[in-house]
């Protein structure tokens, strides 16, 4: 097991890059190669591995002329998988990227540069590594695999996906809904964007979620791993994940149980079987439909609102189908 070490920016990682930088294109020649520094090293303010991060575009990672050029100038192989080589130096200093995918390259500039300038994500960032951080890891890939989901949720932002008007939707319903100081469980909390709204309204929420990518408090636990006594709380909301889960009918018991008497059940998804899009639905085909969630929800809640409707750029998925379900336990 081995931990994480994160450390302060230090301006001397920039200058670091442009050692190896000049070396690199020492060692390549005539080679058309675009080398950029990439990474947290390269975010000005960010807290990171000391570790400087390159990547060399315009060059097949499987070349061996190259391959060659970078040995004699001190860099050995230490990852070699099918499109991607890495490459570092005897200190370990840096970690040199070749990628087959030009799209990797756009990846990691694009975020880099987004992070650069957005210190809101830049914190959401650093948050989400520094709690990481606390744990003890395999190997420094699990480490990075852990950051994905907060990494993607950037991208998207950077990428000019919109919000849409999903979560607001979803949050002034359930704002009209609650009682005052309500306890609330949201399932599936992601971004946090919904659990925030409530708490900010006086609401004291718990949220969950198998990955962190919110600054927001979550609790990085699958709802079929989560303990609670029974009667918690008033409310129970999810958005976009019940058709995700593997057995619906006992998740919905299990919610009744945590619910107090009256308590209610907010749900909002996509009704994805419904798209135009194929793709889309051949992707979730061993889904729970929209259809088979209102059955059970109707089973075990009585119904006190909804609404079949249509989000248009939400943001949130390629389908713009969504229901909305709010229920009262049944006494």
């Amino acid at each position: 097991m081995i931990r994480i070490a994160l450390r302060k920016h230090d301006p001397e990682w920039a200058r670091r890059y442009e050692l190896h930088e000049a070396r690199l294109r020492t060692a390549l020649g005539d080679r058309p190669a675009s080398i950029e520094h990439i990474g947290s090293t390269a975010i000005p303010g960010l807290a990171a591995k000391p570790v400087v991060d390159i990547i060399v575009g315009g060059i097949d990672p499987h070349d061996c002329p190259a391959r060659a050029a970078l040995e004699r100038a001190g860099y050995a192989v230490v990852v070699d998988e099918d499109g991607h080589r890495m490459y570092a130096p005897a200190d370990r200093s840096a970690h040199v990227h070749f990628w087959s995918d030009a799209r990797e390259t756009e990846r990691h500039i694009l975020f880099r540069d987004w992070l650069r300038d957005r210190v809101d994500d830049r914190a959401l960032y650093e948050d989400v590594k520094r709690r990481l951080a606390l744990r003890p890891w395999n190997d420094a890939n699990e480490y990075a695999q852990a950051k994905t989901a907060v990494i993607e949720s950037i991208l998207k932002r950077a990428r000019g996906a919109p919000d849409g008007p999903r979560i607001d939707t979803f949050a002034r319903l359930l704002l009209e809904t609650l009682p005052a100081d309500a306890n609330v469980l949201e399932i599936g909390a992601g971004e946090g964007r919904l659990a925030t709204r409530l708490a900010v309204a006086g609401h004291h929420v718990v949220a969950l979620d198998r990955e962190l990518r919110s600054s927001f408090p979550i609790a990085e636990i699958a709802f079929e791993e989560y303990v609670a006594p029974p009667a918690t709380f008033e409310c129970v909301a999810a958005a976009l994940v019940l058709h995700h889960v593997n057995c619906l009918e006992a998740t919905l018991e299990k919610v009744a149980i945590l619910l107090k008497p009256g308590g209610i059940v907010a749900i909002d998804d996509y009704g994805w079987e419904r798209s135009g899009d194929p793709t889309f639905r051949t992707d979730r085909a061993s889904l729970h439909t929209s259809a088979s969630m209102l059955e059970a929800l109707r089973r075990i809640f009585e119904e006190i609102y909804y609404r079949d409707h249509a989000y248009f750029d939400d943001g949130a998925g390629d389908d713009a189908l969504a229901f909305t379900f709010i229920g009262r336990r049944r006494s």
